[in-house]
């Protein structure tokens, strides 16, 4: 499902995407130079935000049986929140089961030098 408004010129205006047991398949048709085929399910919530005329992803999404090349990786969870005090994105990844069970991946980018942020 998708609800909103989204201007890039506007602080004000998001879109959010709502993801149902969507297949990650769908994603290798978008994005074919990658040569890394994306299998599984996510579920979870994706706003598409601007912020001082820069797109920033916010994002809350649970990605079940995830496969890179027919290699199972497992369940992993996403967030990512834009943090206004400090003009930065910050995100979490975090492996829950699979292959990386415990891995944990964390940062932030600095809007005020991004170009264009995408999580």
């Amino acid at each position: 499902a998708v609800n909103g408004n989204y201007a890039l010129n506007s602080a004000e205006e998001s879109l959010l995407f709502t993801l149902i047991n969507f297949n990650l398949n769908n994603l290798n048709h978008f994005v074919p130079t990658l040569n890394i085929k994306v299998n599984g399910e996510a579920n979870g919530n994706i706003t598409l935000q601007s912020v001082k005329k820069k797109m920033v992803i916010n994002s809350n999404l649970d990605l079940n049986d995830v496969m890179l090349d027919n290699d199972s990786i497992g369940f992993i969870q996403l967030t990512s929140d834009y943090d206004a005090v400090n003009e930065r994105l910050n995100f979490v990844g975090k492996a829950l089961s699979g292959k990386l069970n415990n891995f944990v991946a964390a940062g932030y980018v600095f809007m005020k030098t991004a170009p264009l942020i995408l999580m």
